[in-house]
């Protein structure tokens, strides 16, 4: 039977996930704190007195610099965020718990763009109470099928790390690639409900290794060559609110 694998929160936009132990879904609400923050850009355009959906090129992450896979993030109490570089230092961010746009220290700035192999430039944290910084507007988690990242393994012969695909939901016991022909229905997971929404269309930062940050697997024209197109895994919009745990059953309930 299908069950929930994992549970992943990325609080920091393009960068390391979280493992949860159990999490709590609100209706129409993304994972909670899952992709809270970013680290804006110069120029980025994000007003805090009306902050909207922010496209990923105004932010610092590993789809456009991908020796950002080596930096490891850790959240602390809620409220502060630790990031472990490859060079051994360690910073730490206070996360604002309302709409704002603040200046990082200059330090981590000049250790993230030297890692990106970028000009030393100023970053900003940002984060907007009602607006996950997403890759897309809308308010949805995403789930990938452990199955269907089995046969990408059998095709490239490397292992390949689910976290390349940067899912909320990690489930397993399912058919591979079934998830795929499931937009529209709604699952049950645990107490909760998930309308299944759309496929997810992969990006290069897949490509890129979440531990060593290389560009080993060309992910997207192996999606291509395999299966006829770059999808996988799926978009989802919690329709009923409630508890999801790992080791959870899934069920189809519409």
């Amino acid at each position: 039977m299908a069950r929930l694998d994992t549970i992943h929160r990325y609080a920091l936009k393009g960068f390391s996930p979280e493992t949860l132990d159990a999490c709590s879904l609100a209706a129409d609400r993304v994972l909670p704190g899952d992709r809270a923050y970013a680290l804006a850009r110069p120029g980025a355009p994000f007003d805090v007195s009306a902050p909207a959906h922010m496209k990923k090129k105004f932010t610092l992450m590993l789809a456009f610099y991908p020796e950002l896979a080596r930096v490891k993030t850790r959240l602390i109490d809620g409220d502060q965020l630790e990031l472990s570089l490859p060079s051994g230092q360690s910073f730490t961010l206070d996360l604002p718990q309302k709409t704002a746009r603040v200046s990082v220290d200059p330090g981590l700035c000049q250790e993230l763009c030297a890692l990106a192999s970028l000009e030393p430039e100023t970053l900003d944290l940002v984060h907007a109470s009602d607006q996950a910084l997403t890759d897309i507007p809308d308010p949805h988690l995403s789930i990938i099928n452990l199955e269907s990242v089995k046969t990408l393994e059998t095709a490239c012969g490397l292992p390949v790390d689910p976290v390349r695909f940067r899912g909320n939901l990690l489930v397993s016991g399912m058919e591979a690639w079934s998830e795929l022909e499931a937009v529209g229905q709604v699952w049950q997971v645990g107490s909760a409900q998930l309308e299944i929404m759309a496929r997810i269309r992969r990006c290069p930062a897949t490509s890129v290794h979440p531990d060593t940050a290389q560009r080993d697997i060309d992910m997207p024209a192996l999606l291509m060559q395999t299966r006829g197109h770059m999808d996988c895994g799926v978009y989802a919009r919690v329709k009923t609110p409630g508890l999801i745990e790992p080791g959870a059953d899934i069920s189809r309930v519409m």
